[in-house]
């Protein structure tokens, strides 16, 4: 055994309640997400396959969260999807007696669901999206009236009223927050920015779905256009993948 597993205790209570699912609803969820077009792509794409076998949502849930988690693993290390069931298998027998509820074919179906081309692309698109330094958790937009007093607070001349956008997210450190002041011309900038950015974002699904013609360019230029003094590599090492 290659690798070396130290599943938490939530984690195993997670599978055990897996493996005590009917079985063949649980090989179902695995085949529609096998047979899922286009292959899912983000988690909610990855439940909705799931979830066509007739199963709990708290269950759907449990069974994307295992194989994305367990993908990433499998993904990080390595290995064959087959090693690291083989190698939670034992850490949880190890941490639970040789328990009854793992057999054969609960390692087959986890076997073949981490394998799940989708749960592979559900997998490396979240790795991808979430490499960055700060990571989005939440925003609130509070308003804020602030009163105008004369001289010997005896009355309020006027209120002026702005808005405070609360940004919470995930850095290096931790958990963080942000607090930003803004007025009315900032609000509509904000907004009409939120708009641009999904349009942009719709438009680009679309015509990539459809497949049309796009002029790319690389940044720097076409790596073959450049002057260089490495080597050509050995015809051996040159294909066409």
């Amino acid at each position: 055994m290659s690798i070396q597993i130290t599943p938490r205790p939530e984690q195993i209570s997670t599978l055990e309640h897996l493996a005590k699912l009917d079985r063949e609803k649980l090989a179902s969820a695995v085949a529609f997400i096998g047979s899922a077009r286009p292959i899912p792509l983000t988690p909610g794409e990855l439940l909705q396959a799931i979830a066509r076998a007739k199963i709990a949502d708290e269950d759907v849930e449990r069974i994307a969260e295992q194989a994305v988690s367990l993908h990433g693993l499998m993904h990080s290390s390595g290995v064959e999807a087959g090693e690291i069931i083989a190698a939670l298998r034992m850490a949880v027998a190890d941490s639970d007696k040789s328990p009854q509820w793992w057999d054969d074919q609960f390692s087959s179906l986890l076997t073949r669901l981490i394998s799940m081309p989708g749960v592979r692309a559900v997998s490396k698109a979240a790795s991808l999206a979430y490499e960055h330094m700060h990571l989005f958790r939440s925003a609130r937009l509070v308003t804020d009236v602030r009163p105008v007093f004369d001289d010997d607070v005896d009355d309020i001349d006027g209120a002026i009223i702005s808005h405070n956008l609360r940004l919470e997210y995930f850095g290096r450190g931790g958990a963080n927050s942000l607090s930003v002041t803004l007025d009315t011309p900032d609000l509509l900038q904000l907004f009409n920015q939120c708009e641009r950015a999904l349009r942009k974002a719709n438009l680009t699904k679309q015509i990539l779905m459809e497949g049309k013609p796009i002029n790319a360019t690389i940044l720097g230029g076409d790596p073959e256009d450049q002057e260089t003094d490495l080597p050509s590599p050995p015809n051996e090492l040159m294909s066409d993948g």
